[in-house]
């Protein structure tokens, strides 16, 4: 895959490692000159966010960044045709009839890749999908480490938390798998289980896994995605899977903290933690910004 010919962002299986290095070139090129420095794409075109499920940092960045470019957003959230039943394919299919060409997309299942396959008249950019794939947090991620050590290679990863209704936890552990990262994965049984494979490492006890890590990211507990017959209590969760400032003390000293947000203060991390300057959270937020600015200036074809 050739990044200035992608036609859609639905996920990172194949990505190379070489094209990761270019694109965290391409952000770190447009952080260093800063917002004023950017400018608006030669065709400028508009943008569909098609926003079935709640969202505040992914949805705001694209409408920044679409802004920063010159393309005009129209918003769908579930309070639309989408409450009547409509499908996020008809949606797409009746944006397209108005002129919309091009989408990003939050939904409940991965129906995202489908519309791909039937949909040619535009790009896609998948802004996460049920419980599968969230591409651009993925990506933001792992430009936030390598701009940290200036290399994915050779670090310890711990990702804590609830992993299995995660679409985060999934698309980090595709760039990971393409750095040769065995990520640590921490949680309740439950929770982690499900990504028993090569090249992963489960671990139950939260101070064990985050004892070598050079990355600690920590999950919310996903809610909205949790079974009728799958139950936690918040004060065991907290207490064997929250970042205190306690187990913060004993991880390395180079080591950060990072978390997709929204977070939940005092129960996966504690105030202390989110606000410490080991915490990456609010350079994560940042650098979405920048890694959807990338982005969508190699779709809409304006990116050097």
């Amino acid at each position: 895959m050739n990044l200035s010919k992608m036609r859609h962002c639905l996920d990172l299986s194949s990505w190379t490692v070489e094209q990761y290095q270019f694109f965290f070139m391409k952000i770190q090129a447009l952080k260093s000159q800063g917002y004023a420095a950017i400018k608006k794409a030669t065709n400028p075109r508009p943008i569909g966010l098609i926003f079935q499920e709640a969202s505040t940092r992914t949805r705001v960045s694209f409408e920044k960044v679409a802004d920063h470019l010159g393309c005009p957003t129209y918003l769908i959230e579930s309070n639309t045709s989408l409450s009547k039943g409509e499908s996020v394919l008809d949606t797409v299919y009746t944006l397209s009839a108005m002129g919309i060409k091009d989408f990003v997309i939050r939904s409940s299942t991965d129906e995202i890749f489908e519309i791909a396959d039937r949909y040619s008249d535009g790009f896609l950019i998948n802004a996460g999908s049920g419980s599968c794939h969230h591409p651009t947090q993925g990506l933001l991620d792992a430009y936030t480490v390598w701009e940290t050590f200036g290399r994915l290679q050779n670090l310890q990863i711990t990702m804590v938390g609830d992993l299995v209704h995660s679409r985060v936890a999934r698309s980090n552990i595709q760039w990971m798998k393409a750095f040769g990262i065995c990520p640590k994965l921490c949680g309740p049984a439950p929770w982690v289980d499900d990504f028993e494979m090569d090249a992963i490492d489960i671990k139950q006890d939260m101070d064990e896994a985050i004892a070598d890590a050079d990355v600690v990211i920590l999950h919310r507990v996903q809610n909205e995605r949790l079974q009728a017959n799958e139950t936690y209590h918040v004060a065991d969760f907290t207490a064997q899977y929250g970042m205190t400032i306690q187990r913060l003390a004993q991880i390395k000293a180079n080591a950060i903290v990072m978390h997709p947000g929204p977070i939940n203060r005092g129960i996966e991390i504690q105030s202390e933690v989110a606000d410490h300057a080991k915490s990456k959270i609010q350079t994560q937020v940042e650098n979405g910004v920048w890694t959807r600015i990338a982005l969508l200036q190699m779709l809409l074809g304006s990116g050097e």
